[in-house]
């Protein structure tokens, strides 16, 4: 099927948007942060490394969640027709394990040894496929490598009814290989290096034989073990509603209404679960029953252009309310063009995925503070958070400068070169 053949297809959106203001400045510091990426971040030919200068607690190569996301700035760097959205696709292609359908948290050999999956990192390099068949800078095996990634979550849905709040997509899978794999060599494989982990329990390989506990054959070893026996204790906003934009993406480029079967019900457990009475997304819920009630500006704005997609799809007035709520909600608590302020306290990366959902809304219900916004804060960041002799941006009371901090500079400075146009193909 031609996907540009389906109405709803974002290819053949095309608002009435202005161009910005000065794309072609955006356009150099684009090709700066890129630059500077490449020049202090690489480790070997094809990978990267997780901070500079390297921390102690520092893996040799990054985890997949800051490369999924240097994929993604290739990506948006292409759609300014700046260098190729394939420039770190060979290192990412060390994290995609053929046997589960699915990108593990570490490289696999020769480069690691593989590791834990996250349902999140997925998801964004899903959309991140989705967004090149989109642009027009994509192939069949993007397509593909999408489809895949989703049937993987599917697989990863919280099935079990005795769960409190029973649903919704839990946030880590760890195939029994990897299990068994981690625990024997470490204790307790805890494994990903961003503060959002929660540690694992120290199952221990004692009276286990690898090649019994294999034998349940291909599909159980890229399932869920289950809660207790991966570390797996929460569902979360963020292994949620990115599928859930995953799954819509696909529809518009297929047309197939599998998609939105499969969206509808985590869509309606984050809004069931997760959505505060404050109107905007909490991080999670564990297996006790726990909320964790921190408010993420990517929690928010994945939302956004959840809403936004929904609307454009079904037309359905209740996801235009829906979407006025969020944006208005998140604008009033984050207060992202006040200088220092909650915005600026989140973490750029997260801030960059907030914003780009908000330039995506943008094309679909015009909206002229997105792009506003997004401008005020990127210029923010470029004058207070870059080192103007290295290029590297950084919070200012750190040290170093992570990976996803300048890819995540990288995606803002070239979204805000690009055509607006582009803006109906970003996650």
């Amino acid at each position: 099927m031609n996907p540009t053949s389906n109405a709803n297809h974002p290819r053949n959106h095309r608002p009435d948007a202005g161009r910005t203001p000065d794309p072609e400045a955006w356009a150099r510091r684009a090709r700066l942060a890129h630059r500077t990426l490449r020049q202090y971040f690489r480790a070997g030919r094809v990978l990267l490394h997780e901070a500079v200068p390297r921390r102690r607690q520092d893996r040799r190569h990054s985890y997949e969640w800051p490369h999924s996301q240097v994929t993604a700035a290739a990506t948006d760097l292409a759609c300014v027709g700046i260098g190729l959205a394939t420039a770190h696709d060979a290192g990412q292609e060390t994290y995609w394990s053929p046997l589960l359908g699915a990108y593990t948290s570490l490289p696999r050999p020769p480069h690691g040894m593989g590791g834990r999956i996250y349902i999140d990192d997925n998801a964004w390099m899903g959309l991140t496929h989705v967004q090149r068949v989109l642009a027009g800078i994509g192939s069949d095996k993007d397509l593909r490598r999408a489809q895949a990634i989703h049937r993987f979550i599917q697989r990863s849905r919280d099935t079990d009814p005795s769960h409190p709040a029973p649903g919704g997509v839990f946030w880590m899978a760890q195939p029994i290989w990897a299990t068994l794999l981690s625990h024997c060599r470490s204790g307790d494989g805890s494994g990903r290096g961003d503060s959002r982990l929660r540690a694992a329990p120290d199952r221990r390989c004692s009276g286990m034989r690898v090649g019994s506990a294999l034998s349940g054959g291909l599909f159980r070893a890229s399932h869920l073990l289950g809660a207790s026996a991966s570390g797996n204790h929460s569902r979360n906003t963020v292994s949620t509603m990115p599928p859930t934009q995953l799954a819509l993406r696909l529809h518009q480029v297929t047309g197939e209404d599998r998609f939105l079967r499969d969206a509808r019900p985590i869509y309606e457990w984050a809004r069931e679960h997760m959505l505060s009475p404050d109107g905007l997304f909490w991080d999670n819920i564990d297996l006790a029953g726990n909320i964790d009630p921190t408010f993420w500006s990517y929690n928010q704005g994945v939302p956004i252009g959840v809403e936004a997609l929904a609307w454009q799809i079904t037309g359905s007035v209740v996801h235009r309310r829906r979407l006025d709520e969020i944006i208005e909600a998140s604008l009033a608590y984050f207060r992202p063009e006040e200088p220092d302020g909650p915005f600026d306290g989140q973490p750029i990366f997260f801030n960059a995925i907030f914003l780009k959902n908000l330039l995506l809304a943008s094309t679909i219900i015009p909206d002229d503070r997105a792009i506003r916004i997004t401008q005020c804060y990127a210029e923010r960041m470029w004058r207070t958070r870059c080192d103007q002799d290295s290029g590297l941006y950084r919070r200012p009371s750190a040290d170093h400068t992570e990976l996803l901090e300048q890819a995540a500079m990288v995606q803002l400075c070239a979204v805000l070169a690009a055509d607006p146009r582009c803006w109906a193909w970003l996650y």
